[in-house]
């Protein structure tokens, strides 16, 4: 057997496809095409399936590395889930089957489609979430900038007080030197000596550096309790924060809001969940939409020809009982059967 074929019998074998029905020499190339169309169809539901479904385990575990041991064999198994259903609805002989699988299709494509808005969204769900954040701790926010607005208002009044001091210090310096060499400058007496002027200029001066050694002290213990208010006021900060969840359930809720916020979203969202309901129901309406072929004819025949067979071998069997109670066979039913041309 070749590659082509063998890939060819396991997609087949997907669809739930009768060997000997499909091989038949009754059977067209069409029909044999069909239902590896169909096998087709259901692993690649199933494929979606495993990469949505282990997405969604892996967020659930907020993206830690060991949740990946468990995200991929859960994603098997779902999508082996999913094969198996798609595989028996593209087998049935019976289209009223196909039917059950439209309601679930909706909702499986829905649930397929999230965990890949999430992740194709995740930039703008991040920043999203970082303003729900912003605004549940706008309080506690707030409450912090205005202490450590508080905090360097204060020490920018005391920078500008000694600078101020300091400004009346050289001022009168510059006047007890105008006094002493009797240099002309407004409000001096232009004579030289250290008269009542100058000694004004000297009390002022002293009066000065007071107020600029006492603006000092003040500026350097205010900044000295720098490290610890910050601490402090962090540490509340922190206490009344409320800490924003990345799980799951709250980047969906996120994901809901910022649909409602955004259209771009919103028409990204709904488009790549329909375009996953499609895909999961495509199996079933195109098992709803096939005509009748030679296959389902030789499937269905040999379905009734071994039910009458069963049948006969049975009544046979109730007729030898009620004919000669004695000799009744002492096979059972099922090799009886398998003895059958």
């Amino acid at each position: 057997m070749n590659p082509f074929q063998s890939i060819q019998r396991f997609f087949q074998f997907l669809s739930k496809t009768d060997l000997d029905a499909i091989n038949s020499p009754c059977c067209t190339r069409v029909a044999r095409m069909t239902q590896t169309s169909l096998g087709m169809m259901v692993l690649l539901t199933g494929v979606l399936a495993f990469f949505s479904g282990s997405y969604a385990i892996y967020t659930a575990f907020g993206g830690r590395i060991w949740g990946q041991l468990i995200a991929v064999p859960l994603g098997i198994l779902y999508a082996a889930m999913i094969i198996v259903f798609d595989r028996e609805i593209v087998g049935a002989q019976v289209k009223k089957a196909v039917w059950i699988r439209l309601p679930l299709a909706i909702a499986i494509g829905c649930i397929v489609a999230v965990p890949l808005e999430l992740r194709l969204l995740q930039d703008s769900i991040d920043k999203h979430l970082i303003v729900l954040s912003m605004q549940e701790n706008k309080g506690p926010q707030a409450r912090l900038d205005s202490k450590l607005d508080a905090f360097d208002k204060r020490t920018q009044e005391l920078q500008e007080q000694v600078q101020r001091y300091r400004n009346e210090v050289n001022k009168w310096n510059t006047m007890m030197e105008a006094e002493t060499v009797g240099r002309c400058m407004p409000g001096r007496t232009c004579i030289a000596g250290q008269g009542p002027a100058y000694r004004e200029a000297e009390r002022n001066r002293d009066a000065s550096q007071q107020m600029l050694a006492k603006a000092e002290a003040e500026l350097q213990k205010h900044e000295g309790e720098e490290g610890q208010i910050r601490v402090q006021s962090q540490q509340e900060f922190n206490n009344a924060h409320v800490a924003q969840a990345h799980d799951f359930l709250a980047r969906y809720q996120a994901l809901e809001s910022l649909k409602i916020t955004s259209p771009g979203a919103f028409s990204i969202s709904w488009g790549l969940r329909i375009f996953f309901i499609l895909i999961e129901v495509f199996p079933a309406l195109l098992k709803l939409f096939l005509p009748y072929s030679e296959y389902n004819a030789i499937v269905e025949a040999r379905r009734r020809s071994q039910v009458q067979l069963v049948h006969a071998v049975s009544n046979k069997r109730l007729d030898d009982l009620a004919r000669v109670p004695l000799t009744f066979p002492q096979t059972s039913l099922l090799d009886s059967l398998n003895g059958q041309p």
